[in-house]
């Protein structure tokens, strides 16, 4: 509204108050178009200082997101057969996929550094027999190639630990039965030495076969229907000691690293193709919180502006 209409619009409303004051009507019109002015100015001034300081923001966002590395994530799925007839157990798996030493072999075989820390490996528990391996790497090739050096190294590694356990558990089973044989020997010589009729041959049936474990083709004497007490108990001790031995030379044919290595090895479902993952920069979040604060100091300083030069131009 230009000065001239204020001034018609203030003369009629004065007359149809019932009372003509031009000087105050002129006065009232001139503050009013002053003030107008300076609310369009200092809204014009506002609108300007937001709009070059949304400008700076936003190239500041598009520098931090250029300045962001690529990065692309594949992910493989792994099964792992239950352990539950096995002769030991083997170490947690997502442990295991994130060993150090996992990590490492997995970054060589890929012919990366083994301290390479663009390369970044996750493993979770998905079920009871299955997890899943994700590599994320700054290019497609890179992660489809670490993720599947990683399942292969895994298998590795557990294989081997597998073949340890059994190993040591063969052993020890070598050492028990052998403990085992020398205290029927003992036995037999006792005995024979009790009852030379009925057992002064028994250390031959016990001993027809010294393979591991021992093997008896021929049933052992029968326990006396009458004899000493300490000759019986030996017996019925003999008698242990020959089913102990042979039940361990039952499970023998089935306790090797072939049979039972299936049980605790890591077998892959599949591996999805790799997909960019760009994470938004961390300084995102603050940098929006910063410009919506920013924004609201700048219309916060136009108010503020505004109402002292208004009350400036009531007082002239």
């Amino acid at each position: 509204m230009s000065l001239d209409e204020r001034v018609r619009v203030g003369l009629r409303r004065s007359a149809e108050a019932g009372g003509l004051d031009a000087d105050a009507v002129f006065d009232g019109v001139v503050a009013a178009h002053r003030r107008g002015r300076l609310r369009t100015r200092v809204v014009r001034q506002a609108v300007a200082v937001a709009v070059a300081f949304t400008l700076f923001v936003g190239v500041a966002f598009f520098v931090s997101w250029r300045n962001t590395p690529a990065r692309y994530r594949s992910v493989a799925a792994v099964a792992l057969a239950p352990q539950g007839t096995s002769a030991f157990t083997l170490a947690d798996p997502v442990r295991d996929a994130l060993a150090p030493a996992t990590r490492r072999a997995t970054l060589l075989a890929a012919h990366l550094a083994p301290d390479d820390a663009h390369v970044s490996f996750r493993a979770t528990s998905t079920g009871p027999h299955t997890i899943s391996l994700t590599a994320t790497a700054p290019s497609p090739r890179e992660s489809a190639l670490v993720t599947g050096k990683w399942v292969s190294v895994l298998t590795t590694i557990r294989r081997a630990d597998a073949r340890r356990q059994l190993i040591k558990s063969r052993n020890a089973v070598r050492s028990h039965v052998e403990t085992l044989r020398k205290q029927l020997q003992a036995i037999d010589a006792k005995l024979a030495k009790l009852d030379p009729k009925t057992y002064g041959s028994a250390w031959k049936y016990d001993a027809t076969n010294r393979a591991f474990p021992p093997r008896s083709s021929t049933p052992p004497p029968p326990v006396p229907e009458q004899g000493s007490v300490k000759e019986l108990n030996l017996a019925f001790e003999r008698i242990q000691l020959k089913s102990q031995l042979e039940k361990y030379a039952r499970q023998a044919p089935g306790d090797h690293f072939g049979a039972l290595a299936p049980l605790t090895l890591t077998q892959p479902i599949g591996q999805k193709p790799p997909v960019r993952v760009d994470a938004t920069p961390s300084a995102t979040g603050p940098a929006l919180i910063a410009w919506a604060a920013g924004l609201a100091l700048i219309l916060a300083a136009a108010f503020v502006i505004y109402r002292r030069r208004a009350r400036a131009i009531l007082h002239t």
